[in-house]
């Protein structure tokens, strides 16, 4: 969340007078050098120089509170929240009479949840400053959460009034709003301070989570597009412009966006996760403009090989790939040959395709691609034992991921293991709460069976799951 506050008055000019005045037994030399370089990325708006001479600047004399304030505000400007919890906690350390710290301190342990630190540093923050903004954040938040919606609305107005482009206060209101069901309320209030605050990340992405909530797919895609376009690098955002794209059937701006992504994706898990959502979202529709024109990476081509294996399409997978495998022995072949070998077995070569991904996982035990298509090679081929021990691995090594519990319930299922399997999808269901495709699985099992009374209840405890979720959204 982009933390519109005191900082944006807040900045120091020259951190060199702090760096002489306030430490007696620091190399000067380099905090010299590194204060120049700082000023230097000040003045080409270059914030990862930036960041680098405040992380050397920390380095020669880690004593100057000064040091760590500016590296949080970058941290906070970068979305590093963690990072910037920690480094104003330093500051805190340096300076416990200092108002700047320990206000941000409190707000960002409100804004992610943590009561019990929200709470400590509340206590300390009405001493030294009783009405600093934070204490109405926290106060906000706080009554929010207890359901008393005037008392929080108390606190929200005196933020809007001390800052009307208050972006943490801004999507306070949206939750009241949200809270209380008043969705179109919730909707216009950011829209119109949208109007004001065009590049406010926070609320483009509470206003796209509302609209998502919705079912308001071609809104949600406009709010995400937008947030996307302030961050292209942001292959989380990206992944949620493309699947908000292709609910709203929008295929041109899905496959503009899949298209810059995936080109400039650092990973293979990167591009995966775009391409996943044309996968879940719309299997059949065409990304052609993508494999024929774009100049991908390495890794994207292997992440766009793996999206056509899913979609069925193994032949332009093998092409994509070049068709042929690379040497096993190098481990950093592993992911190619695995959805190279991935493609034989769908095009019905089991044999080569078992050897190839037995060599990889004695290689890389734990290789998610691997794993997964020797998991669906064994079960086709009726050795239900060995794809039920593969598939096992997968849930336990990546347990956040539906589709991996989907894949073990049908190894469960082409075994006749019926209990196995409708366990599997329910303790998933648990697990991953809010996720679509364990839903919908559950969901076709109690269907077949005509359980219309547990349908009603699945169907009402999704719902008050991704309520739920929406709220976290907007924390």
């Amino acid at each position: 969340m982009k933390i519109r506050t005191l900082f944006s008055a807040w900045r120091l000019k020259s951190l060199c007078v702090a760096a002489l005045m306030l430490s007696a037994c620091g190399n000067q030399r380099e905090l010299r050098q590194a204060n120049d370089a700082y000023q230097q990325a000040l003045a080409l708006n270059d914030i990862g120089g930036q960041y680098r001479a405040l992380l050397a600047l920390t380095k020669a004399d880690d004593g100057v509170s000064e040091y760590w304030l500016e590296l949080a505000r970058l941290d906070l400007q970068l979305g590093s929240y963690g990072d910037a919890y920690a480094h104003f906690s330093r500051a805190h350390e340096l300076d416990r009479t200092a108002v700047a710290p320990l206000s941000m301190m409190t707000e960002l342990a409100v804004i992610n949840g943590r009561v019990d630190l929200a709470e400590d540093h509340l206590e300390k923050l009405t001493v030294i400053a009783p009405n600093d903004r934070a204490v109405s954040v926290a106060r906000g938040f706080t009554a929010l959460r207890q359901g008393d919606f005037l008392k929080a609305q108390e606190n929200v107005n005196v933020l809007l009034a001390q800052g009307p482009r208050d972006s943490v206060a801004n999507v306070l209101q949206a939750r009241i709003l949200v809270a209380q069901k008043k969705f179109p309320e919730a909707i216009d209030f950011l829209n119109g301070k949208l109007v004001l605050s065009a590049d406010d990340r926070a609320m483009l992405r509470s206003l796209g989570a509302i609209q998502r909530y919705l079912g308001n797919w071609k809104e949600a895609a406009a709010a995400d597009h937008r947030a996307w376009r302030l961050n292209p690098a942001n292959a989380i955002v990206a992944r949620q412009v493309v699947s908000d794209a292709l609910r709203a059937k929008d295929y041109p701006l899905a496959n503009d966006v899949t298209k810059r992504a995936i080109v400039g994706a650092k990973t293979r898990d990167e591009a995966d996760g775009i391409l996943s959502a044309w996968a879940e979202v719309a299997p059949d529709a065409s990304i052609n403009p993508v494999a024929d024109g774009a100049k991908l990476p390495d890794h994207s081509k292997v992440a766009l090989a793996h999206y056509l294996n899913r979609v069925g399409r193994p032949d332009q997978a093998l092409a994509i790939l070049g068709g042929k495998q690379r040497p096993v022995n190098d481990r950093a072949n592993g992911d190619f040959n695995a959805v190279f070998a991935e493609a034989l077995f769908l095009k019905g070569q089991t044999q080569p395709a078992r050897q190839l991904l037995d060599r990889i996982l004695s290689e890389e035990p734990d290789d998610i691609v691997a794993l997964s298509a020797r998991a669906r090679l064994l079960s086709k081929i009726g050795d239900h034992r060995a794809a039920t021990i593969d598939a096992q691995r997968l849930v336990a090594s990546y347990d956040t991921i539906a589709d991996y519990r989907v894949l073990l319930a049908q190894i469960y299922t082409a075994n006749r293991d019926t209990r196995g399997a409708e366990r599997t999808l329910w303790d998933g269901f648990r697990d991953l709460a809010g996720s679509e495709t364990l839903y919908q699985a559950v969901r076709r099992l109690l269907a077949a069976r005509g359980d219309s009374d547990g349908l009603a209840r699945l169907k009402q405890d999704y719902d008050e799951e991704r309520f739920s979720r929406l709220m976290k959204e907007l924390a």
